[in-house]
């Protein structure tokens, strides 16, 4: 299983091509996955881009379960889903509608969060950031972890 981290920002052409940092795309590599992401949207505030081993996890898990919000998610999970092929220089296409979706400029910062990444158009995160770090010790007050590691 892929473990993506880190922060790096990009910018996306004019074609819609995004590239994603080295460290990422040898995640993929090391666990054998395809060459590819599989970019949805769940949030209007950023894409995810999940390895294709991850996202058939995903939505196992939530075809699993039989309430009425999972097939909603199931539904908006997979209908806006796109097979992203990385190209000979580590970039893929995001295709227009989930860049307009996303509302995807030109300057982006990409996120590893763990099992995924997250695409955010930069201006849209630092807002985000700034509005969370406000935010940050309350976060940590109710999180079950070894008090060492946070």
């Amino acid at each position: 299983m892929p473990l993506f981290t880190g922060r790096f920002e990009y910018t996306v052409d004019d074609k819609g091509r995004l590239s994603i940092p080295a460290r990422m795309r040898e995640q993929l590599e090391k666990e054998g996955q395809d060459a590819a992401f599989i970019v949805t949207s769940l949030s209007p505030d950023y894409l995810s881009a999940y390895a294709p081993n991850e996202f058939q996890e995903l939505i196992a898990s939530i075809r699993e379960s039989t309430d009425m919000g999972s097939r909603e998610l199931l539904r908006r999970l997979a209908s806006e889903a796109e097979t992203c092929p990385l190209d000979k220089q580590g970039r893929i296409m995001l295709p227009a509608h989930l860049r307009q979706l996303a509302a995807l400029k030109r300057d982006v910062v990409v996120l590893g969060v763990a099992k995924r990444l997250e695409v955010w158009d930069r201006e849209r995160y630092a807002a985000h950031r700034q509005s969370s770090g406000e935010q940050g010790a309350r976060l940590l007050n109710g999180l079950k972890a070894p008090a060492d590691l946070v």
